[in-house]
């Protein structure tokens, strides 16, 4: 039980932190261990936040205590779904979470079978029977470097082709820079994550600012392409998120018919450091908050026309009331 309280420490803190920082719907890649996943379901359903619970799923390519048999790492995600199911609570959803980066396809005459370089492909079937039964989402890390798409061509020589996914990385990983233009140009789904702890902030806000350099970035490279304006990160953040998570009839804006997940923001809070003057219109506003706000103007936080929590300021630090 000790492993349960320190998981309910930190599980407490992230989900807080994430929605102090306004963070309405939040799909989490836990752990393997299927009681601390329990607790993190507990601490996102009693807060109110929007969640997608991912129990990881590993028997291969890993240290002896995080290696999970893999009848066990099924029977341990069939017991994560049944739990979230008790919770009744339509907010919480149960995903697939297969761990590790590189993956593949496997093509073959009758089906397309997942691989991945920590789950062995019979994990793999499984996994792809409950999402199935259970109509679940899955998700992933992708490949995101040259070096570990080679890892699984040697893992996997006998496939003869793979499904190739554009490195989605970031500057801390130092790993490339992603061309959305290009994605969506193409059709792609693309949203906005904070991807912690690669990244090193839990705020949307951040991973806009990041959005439009990174894409500012790309164009000093490419004279040909056109860098996301603030507005484009923004419907990224919000409506493109909730495409990919399948949300895109429920959240994402205010167009009657879906549900209010909703920040109320005040730039003149306690200790802002936002700036206005009596001459800035609402855009003026709207991208001062975008570039310089962070928590400290967030004082409402609504999800499903419920106000979750009273953020309360005092010394800078935020907390939830």
């Amino acid at each position: 039980m000790r492993g349960c309280r320190y998981a309910r420490n930190m599980y407490t803190k992230a989900v807080t932190r994430h929605v102090l920082n306004g963070t309405t719907t939040c799909s989490y890649f836990a752990t393997i261990h299927l009681e601390a996943c329990k607790v993190l379901a507990d601490i996102v359903h009693d807060i109110g936040q929007r969640g997608y619970l991912g129990k990881v799923n590993m028997d291969r390519n890993a240290t002896p205590e995080l290696t999970e048999s893999t009848h066990g790492s099924l029977a341990d995600t069939t017991s994560f779904i049944e739990y979230i199911a008790t919770k009744h609570n339509s907010l919480l959803t149960p995903v697939i979470t297969p761990r590790f980066v590189p993956r593949s396809i496997v093509h073959n005459p009758d089906s397309d079978v997942h691989v991945s370089c920590s789950t062995s492909s019979a994990l793999m079937t499984g996994l792809a029977a409950l999402s199935n039964t259970h109509t679940l989402p899955i998700q992933s890390h992708l490949s995101e470097n040259a070096k570990e798409i080679e890892w699984v061509q040697a893992l996997h020589p006998d496939c003869s082709s793979y499904a190739e996914v554009r490195p989605n990385s970031n500057f801390s990983l130092s790993s490339g820079v992603l061309n959305v233009r290009q994605l969506l140009n193409e059709g792609v789904k693309v949203g906005l994550g904070t991807d912690v702890s690669a990244g090193y902030s839990t705020s949307m806000l951040d991973a806009i600012r990041h959005a439009v350099i990174a894409s500012k970035v790309t164009a000093l490279t490419s004279p040909t392409h056109q860098p996301l304006t603030y507005a484009e990160a923004f419907h990224l953040a919000t409506v493109g998120s909730a495409a990919c998570l399948g949300l895109h009839d429920v959240v994402g804006n205010f167009v009657p018919g879906k549900e209010l997940d909703m920040l109320v923001v005040d730039l003149g809070s306690i200790n802002s450091a936002v700036d206005t003057h009596d001459h800035d219109d609402c855009s003026s506003r709207f991208q001062k908050f975008l570039f310089l706000g962070d928590d400290r103007n967030i004082v409402h936080v609504y999800v499903r026309g419920r106000r979750l929590v009273h953020l309360v300021q005092t010394n800078g630090t935020g907390s939830i009331k």
